[in-house]
């Protein structure tokens, strides 16, 4: 159903031509630009690039004073 809505793929300007998702590689950049270390691990459900789903997991980046 929401494939259907108007704007449901909202990213074809920040790169997401082919798919509204991105690869586990471009979290990690955007995760450290936003705050956080990176990924520290990452779970495919297949191997790429047939993968389905990506449990990814990531922490704040400590605070330096």
């Amino acid at each position: 159903m929401v494939g259907m809505l108007p704007g449901w793929w909202l990213g074809e300007q920040d790169g997401r031509v082919d798919s509204p998702t991105v690869p586990p590689a471009v979290w990690d950049e955007r995760l450290k630009q936003a705050g956080f270390e990176g990924l520290h691990a990452v779970g495919l459900d297949c191997e790429p690039p047939f993968y389905y789903n990506a449990n990814m997991l990531a922490r704040p980046a400590a605070k330096t004073p």
